[in-house]
């Protein structure tokens, strides 16, 4: 079993950070509308953090539909909507070939979110980010699932404990995750989850992230509900929520599917 938990952990990283595929059919999306202001203030409410979700790192689009919903739920509710954009920059990149490479995959108009207004837009090209959280629950979308999408994780976490050490919970979506299937194509986490055995990938979840292997945290996993496992001694408590389409605090599936139905 550790030797098959060292495969899955290693191929999840090894086709995380290999070098991108040549460019597919791509799709050219509507101009997003960013707030010119990237001063943000305090967010006390539960937000939704959209990480890297564009058809340069999500190459068959296999989470825009879960984001998608996922997005509609939060504007519902008049909640936060943050998009972290991977914006390259000059100075970090050697070669300008690479650069305008990459500047080309992660440009905006490979954004894939059917909506194109969120409430915050900031680059991030790795996942991490400063953002000033006020609020106990947060929900993070898209993203390699062990990639950009765990700093996204890392960086809720430290920021929420920065100011409070009230307990913390971060939602996640299984069907508005990423995963690399192979060095050229992405399945959502859902479909992983469905043929991967449970302990498995409840072992690789924590492996991924070492955050909770420290003094400071303990941290407890939870699949539709059902508390699965928990690791860490620290006393600062985070409770990681894993969704399908059911069980999420703000997502209601067939909310959505009846106004769709109604615009039609």
């Amino acid at each position: 079993m550790k030797m098959k938990r060292l495969i899955f952990l290693s191929l999840f990283f090894i086709l995380n950070f290999l070098p991108y595929p040549p460019l597919w059919a791509e799709q050219n999306f509507p101009p997003l509308n960013i707030p010119e202001n990237e001063t943000v203030d305090v967010i006390d409410q539960h937000a939704l953090i959209v990480t890297h979700a564009g058809q340069g790192f999500d190459y068959d689009l296999s989470a825009k539909n879960g984001i998608d919903e996922t997005i509609f739920h939060f504007k519902k509710h008049l909640k936060p909507v943050i998009y972290l954009m991977a914006r390259a920059k000059r100075e970090s990149y050697s070669s300008l070939e690479e650069f305008e490479y990459l500047t080309h995959l992660h440009d905006t108009h490979l954004w894939y979110t059917e909506d194109r207004s969120p409430t915050i837009g900031l680059s991030s090209i790795n996942g991490m980010h400063t953002l000033p959280l006020r609020t106990n629950a947060v929900t993070i979308v898209g993203g390699y699932f062990g990639g950009c999408h765990r700093l996204s994780i890392k960086s809720a976490i430290q920021e929420h404990f920065n100011y409070s050490d009230e307990p913390f919970s971060i939602h996640l979506v299984a069907n508005a995750i990423y995963v690399h299937a192979s060095h050229s194509h992405t399945v959502s986490l859902a479909e992983q989850m469905e043929e991967a055995n449970q302990e498995l990938f409840v072992n690789t979840f924590w492996e991924m992230n070492p955050i909770f292997y420290n003094n400071l945290y303990t941290g407890q996993l939870f699949i539709d509900g059902e508390l699965l496992d928990t690791r860490g001694v620290g006393r600062q408590n985070v409770s990681i929520y894993i969704w399908h389409q059911t069980g999420h605090p703000l997502i209601n599936h067939r909310e959505r599917v009846s106004e769709t139905e109604q615009s039609e």
